[in-house]
Formats: C-alpha cells, structure tokens, sequence
C-alpha cells in the first residue's frame, strides 16, 4: 500500500510539472498552434481559448472548419506553427540600366504577361547617331518556384535598327533594317525593389536595308547585342 501510494504521487508531481500556465495559454490565443495529447496524438490548429478544463482549438478542413475541445489536463505540450514565408510583394514595372553598349530598358511583368522596351543609348552616341537599335518584346514570365523571386521569361522581340556605310567617295547614309525573332531570360527582384536581369536572343532574321540575305542572320544578332539589356541592373515598383 505504501509503494502504491508513492507511484501516484510521483505520477501526479509529473502531471503537476508538466502542466501548461496560463500565460502561455494567454499568449498562443488566436494563434496556430500544435497541441500534444498524453497519448502522442497532435492536434494543430488556432487556439480559440480556454478555461480552467477545457482547450478549444479550431481545426482548418478542406470544406469547413472544426471545432476541437481538448482536456486542459491532456494536454502535455504546446508549440507554435511556424508562419510561412509571405510572397514577395508584387512589383510590375520596372526601370534598367545594361552593361555594355549602354541599354535603357522599361519592362512591365504581370504574371502571366511580360514585355519590354529597350534601346541602345551608347553606340548612336558613340557613332555620331551613325549606329543604334532598339528592341520590343512580348512574351510570358513565371516563378521558378511559387515564393522565389526568381523569374523565367520567354518572349518574342521585334527589333529596328540603323547603321550607315561609305564607300569613300559618298557620305555615309543610314541604312535601316528590322528583325524577328525569339530571345529568353531571368530576371531576380529583391524584396527592396532592387532588379537584376538577363535576356539573350535565341534566334531570329533580320530583313531590309543594310541586312542582306546572307547577313539577314548575323545582322539580326548584331542589333540585339546593341538593343537588348543582356545583362541589366534596375528597380522595380
């Protein structure tokens, strides 16, 4: 009987030590949180309150919401769920400066739908306006992952372009030409705004002008390497 006596007692000094306060029962309110039964089961949901007996705790189903009591006494620990990481806030238009020639860039991305327009600021001042381009684009831009600020672009691009040819007796004319064809990128938007990007043309043709049909190729890559921000810094809002 004496040893009997002993084993409750020690086992109602665990449950006593175990018991949860009630500040931090007051602090977990309106929160999610994961209860631990006695017996190993879990219950996760927001604590909607308690009493002296009884926890409630609202449980989140597919359809509806389920409303949980649990024996305060049962309850042998308690823990908080972590909150995911929100999604970075939604910035849609964007301003870029490119490395190289000196490409300007204004680009709007609102998902599913990504465009563009850029054009070359350094080579037309470089050439006394002799050489430029600029490029449009329209195509489609996704997240690599759902909370990543990593995004896929995949567009179209229409280029126009100018360049001007001497055969030493005249003065040099400008020759235009456009272009068609397809290019891909990643851009990378910091929570700050901060914007990193790079686009390349994949393939295209060049027609008219100065692109001739063996050239029509070459040409169309020559004007995007002056057109398009191949590898930019900006903002974006």
């Amino acid at each position: 009987m004496r040893w009997t006596c002993l084993v409750w007692l020690s086992m109602a000094s665990v449950a006593a030590a175990q018991e949860i306060p009630d500040a931090a029962w007051s602090a977990m309110v309106m929160r999610e949180v994961t209860a631990r039964l006695a017996d190993g089961r879990e219950v996760s949901g927001d604590l909607s309150g308690f009493d002296a007996r009884h926890v409630t705790i609202l449980v989140a189903e597919r359809d509806s919401t389920r409303v949980v009591e649990l024996e305060r006494a049962q309850v042998v620990s308690l823990r908080v769920v972590a909150a995911a990481e929100p999604l970075p806030k939604a910035r849609h238009v964007g301003v870029h400066a490119a490395l190289g020639p000196v490409v300007l860039a204004l680009d709007f991305d609102y998902h599913p739908f990504y465009g563009f327009v850029s054009g070359s600021v350094g080579m037309p001042a470089f050439t006394g306006g002799e050489t430029g381009a600029f490029a449009v684009g329209l195509g489609h831009s996704f997240r690599i992952k759902r909370t990543s600020p990593w995004k896929f672009d995949l567009f179209a691009v229409a280029t126009a372009a100018w360049s001007s040819s001497s055969d030493g007796f005249r003065a040099a004319q400008a020759a235009p030409y456009g272009g068609l064809g397809v290019g891909l990128g990643f851009h990378y938007t910091y929570r700050s705004g901060f914007a990193v990007g790079f686009k390349l043309p994949v393939i295209g043709v060049a027609f008219g002008g100065a692109a001739s049909t063996e050239s029509a190729p070459g040409q169309f890559y020559v004007a995007m390497l002056q057109a398009l921000p191949i590898v930019s810094l900006g903002w974006r809002f």
